[in-house]
């Protein structure tokens, strides 16, 4: 099962599912320009890809941008992150 995560931004929980290395990388070679990162196109990937739960678009966010880039931030945070490991693996034993 992919990783998933709970976040609150401004009182609205999303949770957030990775899709895999590969998608992360694709996507942001589409997603970046000359002049550096695309948002538009960098935020629907990720509210399609990514944001499981509300399902949203761009368009939700309409009157609240602020909350947009909050989530946009939480979610680059999630997918950089290393996964946990459980403790048995932490320590070195099978």
């Amino acid at each position: 099962m992919a990783r998933q995560e709970k976040v609150i931004i401004d009182g609205v929980e999303y949770t957030l599912q990775h899709p895999g290395a590969v998608w992360y990388l694709d996507m942001n070679d589409r997603c970046r320009g000359p002049h550096g990162l695309k948002m538009l196109p960098y935020a629907k990937e990720v509210l399609e890809h990514v944001v499981i739960e509300p399902r949203l678009s761009v368009e939700d966010f309409d009157d609240d941008l602020a909350a947009l880039e909050k989530l946009l931030s939480e979610v680059e945070k999630f997918l950089r992150r290393k996964k946990k490991q459980s403790n048995n693996k932490a320590k070195g034993q099978e």
